[in-house]
């Protein structure tokens, strides 16, 4: 009997220890070994030498000007990349969320996916198709974000991005990418409306068939290759139900045993490579980024291409 509880017991120690988070990496691609292993390691999966050339550039761009990211509680970076325990000792290592990152603004989360996915994120769209009503987010003078519905994917985009950044960035994206970014960004950039009948107990399987409803009407085929994480803050608003809005975008990548999450947050962030294990990890990793940024009594979930989605609410540290 006794000798039973010892093995018992040496299972759940041994189970603890390898349910333990393994260790994570992150950088923020401002050193010549990172960013060379990332661009190679980009084409290896597929992506357009176009757009990893253009993302390189990007990146240059971003480093060639100061920012206020404070990174004093970091260890040694090794090549370019810092090394933490848990995604808890990297969040507790920063000053302050990346989202308040002081640096000039240039291109968004949404700009970097869609730039990156290139041929490999698709949709029939073109920019004058009346194809609506489009939910396009416009930011009102206060930080506050209210769907504005229009008709075209042009006119979402010009409700989302600034005109002046419109044509900042046109030498970033070729003429054919432009016509694909403004599509997507009306696609992927969006409120969405849930069903009255939604509750808290069918809230993400209520909106991931809305988002697939919304996608399959707009002809967009995710890329196999990688997956398309989006982020979404949910809240329910007085007299209409649940509404959904797009809130953060990045790409996932498989890595043998590894995975690698590439994103950028906001116009002012730095570009972001998340190494990691554990697809909890980056779960953690999220909620972090966009929590600050919440309002009270919303729920924060996250769809993987157009197959998955999960509540980054109930995800524990």
């Amino acid at each position: 009997m006794k000798r039973a509880i010892f093995i018992l017991l040496l299972f759940f120690l041994l189970a603890e220890k390898l349910m333990e988070a393994a260790p994570i990496k992150i950088s923020f691609l401002d050193n010549e070994d990172a960013i060379k292993q990332t661009m190679e390691f980009l084409l290896a999966k597929g992506c357009d030498q176009e757009s990893v050339r253009s993302f390189r550039r990007v990146i240059d761009w971003y480093n060639s000007t100061p920012t206020d990211l404070d990174l004093k509680k970091f260890p040694p970076q090794e090549n370019g990349f810092y090394s933490f325990q848990s995604v808890s000792n990297l969040v507790e290592a920063l000053a302050r969320p990346l989202i308040y990152t002081y640096h000039q603004n240039e291109l968004n989360c949404f700009d970097t996916v869609i730039l990156l996915a290139g041929s490999l994120l698709q949709t029939n769209l073109k920019p004058d198709d009346l194809a609506g009503p489009f939910l396009a987010p416009s930011t009102l003078t206060n930080n506050e974000v209210r769907p504005v519905v229009v008709a075209t994917p042009q006119d979402a985009f010009n409700v989302i991005s600034p005109r002046w950044w419109q044509e900042t960035s046109k030498t970033i994206f070729t003429n054919f990418l432009q016509a694909k970014r403004i599509c997507l960004t009306a696609a992927l950039d969006s409120f969405y409306i849930l069903p009255r009948s939604t509750t808290k107990e069918n809230l993400g399987d209520k909106l991931l068939q809305t988002l697939r409803l919304s996608w399959e009407r707009q002809g967009i085929v995710f890329p196999r290759e990688m997956e398309i994480v989006i982020c979404y803050d949910v809240k329910c608003v007085d007299g209409k139900g649940p509404q959904a809005v797009s809130s953060h975008v990045g790409l996932l990548f498989r890595n043998q045993d590894q995975h690698i999450f590439i994103e950028k947050l906001g116009m002012s962030a730095p570009y972001v490579r998340f190494d990691f294990k554990d697809k909890k990890d980056l779960f953690y990793w999220l909620r972090a980024e966009i929590e600050p940024t919440m309002g009270k009594g919303e729920f924060l979930f996250a769809s993987f291409n157009d197959r998955e989605i999960e509540d980054l609410g109930k995800i524990g540290n």
